[in-house]
């Protein structure tokens, strides 16, 4: 199977789905079947997708545009990913994203040069709760094993975050 156009990709963690972007400004969602894939679903966005992100237990999908909006799905009461929020804050281009180990805790980093730390409240939807600002821009993220642990970094400074 050949697709055309395509710019992002991204494969769920039980590597039952392939999440591929395209600058039509589309997810598609596949099913891995064998050597298949089946289409089952596209997701239709407001700009062309940067970054493609699926949490631990696959539940959580977020998408980036190159404008800096984030794009919150979930599949936990349904059989598809429907839109539950979307974060518009953020102030430039996202280059890093990135949850923890249980998806409780979702770290956002780019352009804007600060580190910003999002949390679920009790109605699911993400909350800003910190923001670190930085020297300059954010390429990656990564948590530790402990969970209140980040590391950011761009191409010559590394960060260490501690979450309260």
């Amino acid at each position: 199977m050949y697709l055309s156009f395509k710019n992002k990709n991204q494969i769920s963690n039980d590597g039952r789905i392939l999440a591929v972007g395209a600058y039509d400004q589309k997810i598609s969602l596949w099913r891995i079947e064998d050597a298949k894939l089946i289409l089952i679903q596209q997701l239709r966005l407001q700009n062309n997708p940067k970054r493609i992100l699926f949490s631990q237990n696959d539940q959580d999908l977020l998408i980036c545009t190159k404008d800096g909006l984030v794009y919150c799905f979930n599949n936990s009461k349904q059989r598809e990913y429907k839109e539950y929020q979307k974060i518009f804050n953020i102030k430039g281009k996202i280059r890093a994203i990135e949850f923890n180990n249980d998806a409780s805790v979702l770290a956002i980093g780019g352009e804007t040069n600060a580190l910003q730390i999002w949390q679920k409240n009790q109605d699911d939807q993400w909350i800003l709760v910190d923001e670190a600002k930085q020297d300059n821009f954010l390429e990656t993220i990564s948590f530790a094993n402990n969970p209140d642990v980040i590391y950011a970094s761009n191409n010559n400074e590394l960060y260490i975050h501690h979450i309260m």
